[in-house]
């Protein structure tokens, strides 16, 4: 069904063939706006059999290819793009200046995205404005390095550790590792390929957090409809949310500090925040100036943020009402999820009741079943 006074510009999701791209679309799409899909290497993506999908196109995840494909779109009326994954955030961003006149940019522009793509420099803005993150340390490699680089381990004493590029990628989960103790430490980084690394204490979890929103920095306003309460996470992506509960009621702690965080930033769009309690104290784990996988979520929960951010770009207000649901919702990502029964973590009658009982599931959509079949031929 459309919302009221539906406004006639397509929305371009840009993004891989992934959740957070299918849960952009359908969110736009089940309110009546126009969705084309642009994805990145790869020619048959699932996300494209989604029936709110008008148009779909394939392109390199080059600056050169994504230009050339946004640029021969035709589009009656200014269209909004939004980004859907790290990447095209970042391509986005660097060809900008060429597409602010035939399309709204407003998701990857007025900030500096290859500065905060930087771990690091998100841990400093976070520690100014008061929001705790776990201690760091920033360790550079150079293939001409020889093993006495690696001493940095008999300078740390926050066992144990967890190890991970200082710059998102594509292949940077492969590069994130934990180790115990000094020796295990040094021994991995000398296995690391060049580049920058950071090396975090490892603080005991008691509870995941996940926190999508919106920031309006024009008019200094950060959204927080409801927060995302993680009960299991991915086996082979570690962090990614596979099983949570979506509330209003999560919201226990103080959020001023992270709302002067993503406004001190310069940011203005959807926001992705990875947050963990431990004891008292909530850390800040990290930021994604784009929509989450489970962002759909927010929208079965009441509060859709990928339409209200279509609307906030038009506009340039954005809508500060609260969501309409109040109650706790249990979501999904059943594919992802079904690894736990296969290793003996759940026990399968215990996960199908869990799966009956999510109000969101991230692929199955009964009134969207093309990528549902599609991700399962393609798999």
């Amino acid at each position: 069904m459309a919302f009221k006074n539906q406004l006639p510009n397509k929305a371009i999701v840009v993004g891989l063939d992934h959740h957070n791209t299918l849960g952009l679309i359908r969110s736009l799409g089940e309110s009546g706006v126009v969705v084309v899909a642009v994805i990145f290497d790869d020619s048959k993506p699932f996300v494209g059999r989604s029936k709110y999908v008008k148009e779909c196109y394939s392109c390199e995840s080059s600056e050169t290819s994504l230009l050339a494909t946004l640029m021969n779109l035709k589009c009656e009326y200014k269209p909004v793009i939004i980004p859907s994954c790290d990447l095209a955030v970042m391509l986005l961003n660097r060809i900008e200046s060429q597409l602010k006149e035939h399309f709204y940019t407003d998701h990857f522009s007025g900030f500096d995205v290859a500065f905060y793509a930087n771990k690091k420099n998100i841990i400093d803005i976070a520690v100014e404005n008061g929001v705790k993150t776990p201690k760091t340390f920033v360790f550079s490699k150079t293939e001409q390095e020889d093993g006495s680089t690696y001493q940095i381990a008999s300078n740390i004493d926050c066992f144990p550790l967890i190890v991970k590029p200082t710059i998102s990628a594509s292949s940077s989960k492969e590069l994130i590792f934990t180790a115990s103790d000094a020796s295990q430490l040094q021994s991995k980084l000398a296995q690391l390929p060049s580049g920058d690394y950071l090396i975090q204490e490892l603080i005991t979890i008691d509870e995941e957090y996940g926190i999508q929103g919106i920031v309006h920095n024009q008019s200094d306003t950060v959204i927080v409809p409801a927060i995302i309460r993680k009960i299991r996470t991915s086996i082979s992506a570690p962090g990614s949310t596979t099983y949570a509960e979506i509330s209003e009621k999560n919201i226990s702690f103080d959020l001023e500090p992270l709302k002067k965080m993503l406004l001190a930033i310069g940011f203005s769009g959807i926001f992705d925040l990875e947050f963990m309690r431990s004891g008292n104290d909530y850390y800040l784990i990290e930021i994604n100036f784009r929509n989450g996988a489970y962002g759909y979520a927010y929208t079965k929960y009441g509060y859709n943020l990928a339409l209200e951010w279509y609307k906030t770009c038009i506009r340039k207000s954005v809508d500060q009402r609260e969501a309409k649901h109040h109650n706790t919702m249990m979501l999904i990502n059943e594919t992802a999820d079904f690894a736990h029964v296969k290793k003996g973590n759940v026990n399968i009658f215990a996960w199908l009741i869990q799966l009956l009982k999510s109000k969101v599931k991230m692929l199955w959509n009964v009134k969207d079943l093309g990528p549902f079949f599609a991700k399962i031929i393609k798999k």
